[in-house]
């Protein structure tokens, strides 16, 4: 109800209307007359009433038929209609009554019962629209519960997929990994990729930190926005602040034009601040107040531009030890170790290496569009033995020089350079075996047992002069299985020919 109602006085004999605007007038009333039911039907369709007194016996149109008619149509206001009739016609009042009418009046109108009434209906109309208001704020609030819910669920259907993609194969994203180390890695990326969590990875260089930011991306619900990076350590001070929050035209020598920052083009999705214990101390101030404020202006602007991201910050260094120097913001520091997430180095992941490594070189052969070469047992001993101290990306570039190196062949040891013998070699047969003890048994014993395995076929080979099935025959192994081992092996016949 508005402060001041507004009431449509509706009678074809204008001393009543006269007088009963009077009345209403000196209540505070806003008053508009009409001379018939025709008449009134139009000015309710014109303008918004609080309340109709509308007379029951007038020409044309009658009180009982505008009822019927106001109330058939008035599906989405409330407006009371309180009928003014003689005594005589109590049967009339009757009916408006069941046409909808919510009280009635009967003439001579007296003033205390006139606004008695009034005053009843608007208390009423009052009510009604409070209801009418709650039922909407109910209805939008379920709706965003079953929005809310249906994300929930369709996101809940996303990271079961999830899971059961990685317990079959061993990937998520772009990562390899079945080792516990990974597995736990993979779980914690489930668990908060469809928060909106700030995320700390951590670990060292060149062990796909960027992997995981994408990951947790494309797990969450901006997979849709954009995934922006930034390796806050590549840049100096002035252009960092220009990358991340973009400059206006101007605002330094050589600002030609305005350029909207990385926060600014990451808007709807993630962005993934790299290198972050790089960043200056005077930089990490206004980081703080981007993450804190959710807002920041473009460098020479005053504009303040919402940030609608969701932050992945990463870094290699110790950070708790940066805080206890002063070299790094406490306050900034808490504000990025939200959810941290550690990264293992790869000589802690050795029961990924043969699966990774098949990886990186199936990527790296599509990359020079060669065909996938077998990696041979002497070059996966090699892979296995070495400490990889710059991680998977050092794996990445050794394996991408070994199919260079091998000109499209089968990648042998001699192919695998830079990477040493390692603790020492495999003994041969009939020799001792002396243990890695960097390797898990498990992968310890398996690379001894394939080495003694390729040493047997070699000789039963050597002692069948070449022949294949002569040697499946001595040795009882079907010929089918003994060609396979030959090829997983990569034996070539200058090995035994002629021996």
């Amino acid at each position: 109800m508005s402060q001041t109602p507004h009431t449509l006085i509706v009678d074809d004999q204008a001393d009543n209307a006269i007088l009963l605007k009077k009345i209403l007038r000196a209540e505070g009333h806003r008053t508009t007359l009409a001379a018939s039911g025709e008449e009134a039907l139009a000015k309710v369709r014109e303008d918004n009433y609080d309340l109709i007194l509308l007379d029951v016996m007038m020409p044309g149109l009658n009180g009982l038929e505008v009822t019927q008619r106001l109330k058939a149509h008035d599906t989405h206001r409330y407006i009371p209609v309180i009928l003014v009739t003689a005594k005589a016609d109590l049967a009339s009042v009757v009916e408006g009554l069941d046409a909808g009418a919510d009280d009635y009046l009967t003439k001579p109108v007296e003033r205390r019962e006139l606004l008695a009434r009034v005053r009843s209906a608007l208390r009423t109309r009052a009510l009604q629209q409070s209801l009418r208001a709650a039922e909407s704020e109910i209805k939008r609030s379920f709706e965003a519960l079953v929005k809310r819910t249906q994300e929930k669920e369709a996101l809940q259907v996303q990271v079961g997929e999830l899971r059961r993609q990685v317990a079959a194969t061993g990937r998520f994203g772009e990562m390899i990994g079945k080792s516990p180390a990974m597995a736990q890695v993979f779980e914690r990326i489930r668990l908060v990729a469809p928060t909106e969590a700030t995320v700390l990875i951590r670990g060292e260089t060149g062990t796909g930190k960027e992997l995981v930011a994408k990951a947790l991306h494309k797990a969450s619900s901006r997979s849709e926005g954009p995934f922006m990076a930034i390796n806050c350590g590549a840049l100096p001070e002035n252009l960092l602040e220009s990358e991340l929050f973009g400059h206006e035209k101007g605002a330094f020598t050589g600002a030609s034009s305005q350029k909207p920052g990385r926060f600014e083009r990451a808007q709807g999705g993630t962005l993934f601040l790299d290198e972050i214990g790089d960043v200056p101390m005077s930089m990490q101030v206004k980081l703080l107040r981007v993450i804190q404020e959710r807002e920041f202006e473009r460098v020479g602007g005053t504009d303040t531009i919402r940030a609608d991201v969701r932050l992945v910050a990463a870094t290699h260094k110790d950070l708790e030890t940066m805080v206890s120097k002063g070299e790094f913001r406490q306050d900034l520091y808490y504000r990025l170790n939200v959810v941290p997430l550690g990264l293992p180095p790869l000589r802690e992941r050795t029961d990924d290496l043969p699966a990774l490594a098949r990886h990186l070189m199936a990527k790296a052969a599509n990359f020079h569009s060669l065909e996938l070469p077998e990696i041979q047992v002497d070059a996966m001993e090699r892979i296995l033995r070495h400490r990889w101290p710059g991680n998977v990306r050092e794996l990445e570039n050794a394996l991408e020089r070994a199919l260079v190196l091998s000109g499209g062949g089968a990648i042998s040891g001699g192919h695998m350079l830079g990477l040493g013998d390692g603790p020492g070699p495999v003994a041969p047969v009939g020799g001792a075996a002396s243990p890695d003890f960097h390797l898990p048994f498990k992968l310890w014993k398996k690379t001894l047992l394939a080495h003694h395995e390729r040493a047997y076929i070699l000789e039963a080979l050597r002692r069948n002069e070449g022949n294949m099935t002569a040697a499946a025959r001595q040795t009882g192994v079907d010929a089918k299985t003994f060609q396979r081992k030959i090829r997983e092996y990569g034996i070539k016949r200058e090995e035994f020919a002629g021996r």
